[in-house]
């Protein structure tokens, strides 16, 4: 699983082509825009902690092996986004790999992030942190997580 992750993630940052300083030169993306740029990974220890009481409560409510599916589920999830404002969202569930692919948007005004699948919208409000994101969804889903603890892949 690691292999195959590591390997979306080398192929997806190789697309991009772009370095650091061509980010930071570009006046294509905003400040804001170019602090999305990077791959990103859910913080397993902090997603736990700051896990609300509903959801707690439904992972609580599933036998021992339906735990730990989630939360390997929830650690394999990977966020990759390009300085062309393409994204890749990877994760492994049940020994199967998934992936969605698109284009993303970071709106100025509003601080939403919207990830255009090919067959689905995401939307996350965004809270920058000094090494990490929170990524809140405007619509909460019926399963999973709704709030994202995210932090930069080797920070």
């Amino acid at each position: 699983m690691k292999t195959l992750t590591s390997l979306l993630i080398l192929m997806v940052i190789g697309l991009s082509n772009l370095s650091a300083q061509d980010l930071i030169l570009s006046d294509s993306l905003s400040a804001e825009e170019i602090k999305l740029v990077g791959v990103w990974k859910v913080n397993l220890p902090e997603q736990k902690s700051k896990l609300d009481a509903e959801s707690k409560t439904k992972v609580n409510q599933l036998d021992s092996k339906g735990q730990e599916g989630f939360w390997n589920a929830t650690e394999s999830r990977v966020y990759a986004l390009d300085g062309e404002r393409n994204f890749v969202m990877t994760w492994v569930s049940e020994g199967s790999h998934n992936e969605v692919i698109g284009k993303w948007k970071l709106e100025a005004k509003t601080g939403i992030l919207k990830l255009f699948g090919e067959h689905e919208l995401f939307e996350y409000q965004v809270e920058f942190k000094e090494k990490s994101q929170i990524w809140i969804p405007i619509t909460k889903s019926k399963e999973g997580l709704n709030v994202l603890y995210i932090k930069g892949l080797g920070l």
